[in-house]
């Protein structure tokens, strides 16, 4: 993935900061930020199947 597909993906995805706000991030902060997320979204799809 590269920078502009990184910044595109976290501006859907945290539609309150603007992709001028994104790109201020290097790219392996960028990246970091990218994997937090998705470590989110396993733990919350996790919680839901324990509770369902």
């Amino acid at each position: 993935m590269d920078r502009k597909d990184m910044i595109k993906d976290l501006t859907t995805d945290h539609p309150e900061h603007t992709a001028s706000y994104w790109a201020a991030f290097d790219d392996d902060t960028l990246m970091q930020i990218i994997e937090l997320d998705h470590q989110e979204v396993q733990r919350n799809v996790s919680d839901q199947l324990a509770m369902g």
